[in-house]
């Protein structure tokens, strides 16, 4: 993956000093060392992930809804890092992207009911028992906001812990079934998932691949308009892909 990373140009001003006897003494060198403690600021782009994971369904929608939940994204397009501790610490503020996919069991599928409320219901009945074959998903897309802290550990590991504000701006289920020989893929709109969220995330990466653990704790859909699921996590791989704190001069 390429990485992009941008410094805010530091400004290094010459100190010069003027002697009794008219002797100019530049201080330049001294000043413009580069190898103190500098807090800098950068723009970058990072953290590339594919995770797996469940969440908490509650009786009776665990009948028919998996445990299971898929998600991918990028954690950061661009975010803006301070750097502290001799660029091995870094505090960043980031807008990124996830998709994450909920499945149903076999035999189920969704539905949408009066006033946009998700519902399940077995395949016989929604398509009378003439139906073949079927598959049903859902899928929840968002923008995330994460606040992050990342600290390099000597010259090949990196641990980072993030507070994630999330806005799910889109939600919709895919209904694929087979009915009198014919195929038919059905898409709805419209549901009530919750608008805002928050996550908790702990990453480890070494030479920038690493793992991760994401902790979802609020309701996929708003009280009422569909069925409880929550408590998600998931464990994935990130590729960190910017250059780490310890990786700039």
């Amino acid at each position: 993956m390429v990485a992009a990373m941008l410094a805010v140009p530091s400004v290094c001003l010459a100190a010069t000093a003027e002697a009794s006897d008219n002797t100019v003494i530049d201080n330049t060198e001294a000043s413009c060392d580069s190898t103190g403690d500098k807090s800098r600021f950068y723009i970058f782009l990072s953290d590339v992930y594919v995770g797996w994971g469940g969440n908490h369904v509650e009786a009776p929608a665990s009948d028919a809804i998996k445990s299971t939940v898929w998600e991918a994204g990028v954690l950061n397009f661009a975010s803006l890092g301070y750097n502290f501790n001799q660029d091995r610490s870094r505090l960043s503020l980031g807008v990124g992207f996830n998709w994450t996919h909920y499945g149903l069991r076999k035999d189920f599928s969704w539905y949408r009911g009066d006033g946009g409320v998700l519902g399940w219901m077995p395949n016989a009945e929604l398509y009378d028992e003439q139906y073949d074959k079927s598959r049903s998903s859902l899928t929840l897309y968002s923008m995330q906001f994460p606040l992050m802290f990342n600290q390099s550990l000597g010259k090949k590991w990196d641990v980072a812990v993030a507070g994630i504000l999330n806005w799910n701006y889109y939600a919709h289920f895919n209904n694929h079934y087979s009915l009198d020989h014919s195929d038919y893929h059905v898409t709805t709109h419209g549901l009530k998932q919750r608008k805002v969220s928050f996550d908790l995330l702990g990453q480890v990466s070494w030479h920038g691949i690493g793992a991760y653990l994401r902790y979802s704790p609020q309701s996929v859909f708003k009280t009422g308009y569909g069925p409880e699921m929550k408590n998600r996590w998931t464990l994935g791989i990130v590729l960190r892909g910017a250059l780490t704190p310890r990786d700039k001069k």
